[in-house]
């Protein structure tokens, strides 16, 4: 399978973009690499929390394509003119309907439905050409009440501990 490089030209739907990060990955460069998301996106305007949770769902997809999807991939960040910053998450791996028996309760597709629960949109596509998990967050807004508010800096050091002590 040949990874695609980061969708970030005109009429990608989105506009254009500047990639912030667009590099493979294998089961050592998860560390480093979560830490080079977080800075990435901070540098791009996310408010600490945002960046966190998001960088928290990236996580899990790297995760899922080191589990799921042969143990590698590539992961590309990619800062849209209109606001948004999207990653994507390729491998070679293919993948079920992760949604039809997910829940918080369940084993199968648990990881995915937190990280849907921290970003603003979530896709996951599968094919004979492997998958494609696809993580969007919008900068200077989102879905979230709490940010902002004194659960803010909680939030922010809970995923901080759990992203970064490793």
């Amino acid at each position: 399978m040949i990874l695609k490089r980061p969708t970030a030209q005109a009429g990608s739907g989105r506009g254009v973009g500047d990639v912030l990060l667009s590099v493979p990955f294998g089961h050592s460069d998860r560390p480093q690499l979560l830490r080079t998301c977080y800075t990435a996106l901070t540098t791009a305007g996310l408010v600490e929390t945002r960046a966190l949770m998001f960088t928290f769902a990236i996580n899990v997809g790297l995760v899922n394509s080191l589990q799921h999807g042969g143990g590698h991939g590539q992961v590309n960040v990619v800062h849209y003119r209109g606001g948004q910053i999207v990653a994507e998450i390729i491998d070679p791996g293919q993948r079920a309907d992760w949604k039809a028996e997910a829940t918080a309760s369940t084993e199968v597709g648990s990881g995915l439905w937190l990280a849907e629960r921290m970003v603003d949109d979530l896709t996951l596509e599968s094919g004979p050409r492997g998958s494609t998990l696809r993580l969007v967050v919008a900068v200077g807004g989102g879905i979230y009440p709490w940010v902002g508010s004194r659960h803010d800096a909680n939030l922010a050091d809970l995923i901080a501990t759990i992203l970064f002590s490793q």
